[in-house]
């Protein structure tokens, strides 16, 4: 009794240490995989590392340890159920110590056999099955950061695009902005430059009117001057000519009075 107890210990001991050993192994293995996996995305997809927001390597993240914690919470049922089957083979050694001695040597053997034979599958069916889960939760880890990387890559697609078309009902605000407002200066420039020019026109045709009133005063002027001055040229060489006559006739009369 005290041998199989002992023996028990051990066995329970060794499985407790492999188990263990396989459930943090397992655990290492897989942070070790998703590490290296986003080590791939972030070295060998410079594209995808620009639209690879904080909230999206977060989720990915995230992601990865929920998936980390149910690949421990497996392992711990599996470490549960190697535990029963350690109970069982307990009280399977149980049995085969009540036994009589001549069946305890062969049935130690074959105990002995069976339970090395059940921990090595055991094991390796943990193994096995971690090393599925493993490579299922990585697929799942590839697929959501696929998706992530997709909606990222959409949404900054998208917003490039708003942001562009903002700019461009701006500029195209903007340049009717101005086209109305270089028209109405235009506008506003032609009326003023044709007021300007019809004011000047008839600024011209009044200094025209006035050229010509000039004009016909300085005329009518110097008609009426060179008239007067023809009346008193032919007023002076009348009186001239009938003063010189009147002398002439006098001094011939006083002549020829005073020879006869």
């Amino acid at each position: 009794m005290y041998l199989s107890f002992f023996h028990f210990v051990l066995y329970f001991t060794f499985l407790f240490i492999l188990s263990f050993l396989s459930l943090f192994s397992s655990l290492f293995f897989l942070l070790l995989f998703t590490f290296f996996l986003s080590l791939f995305f972030l070295s060998f997809c410079p594209l995808y590392l620009s639209f690879f927001s904080f909230h999206s390597l977060f989720s990915f993240f995230l992601s990865c340890s929920f998936s980390t914690f149910f690949l421990f919470s497996l392992s711990l049922l599996f470490f549960l159920l190697l535990f029963l089957s350690a109970l069982s083979s307990f009280s399977f050694h149980l049995l085969f110590c009540f036994l009589p001695l001549f069946f305890f040597l062969p049935f130690s053997f074959i105990y002995f056999f069976l339970s090395f034979v059940c921990l090595f599958v055991s094991i390796s069916f943990f193994f096995i099955l971690a090393s599925s889960f493993s490579s299922i939760f990585s697929f799942f880890h590839f697929y959501i950061a696929t998706n992530l990387l997709y909606m990222a890559s959409s949404n900054a697609s998208s917003s490039s695009s708003d942001t562009s078309t903002s700019n461009d009902s701006s500029s195209s605000s903007g340049a009717s902005y101005a086209n109305a407002s270089s028209s109405s200066s235009s506008s506003s420039s032609s009326n003023a430059s044709s007021s300007s020019s019809s004011d000047a026109s008839s600024f011209n045709a009044s200094s025209f009117d006035a050229s010509s009133s000039n004009a016909s005063s300085s005329s009518s002027s110097s008609s009426s001057s060179s008239s007067s001055n023809a009346s008193s040229s032919s007023d002076a060489s009348s009186f001239n000519a009938s003063s010189s006559s009147f002398d002439a006739s006098s001094s011939n009369a006083f002549f020829f009075s005073f020879f006869f």
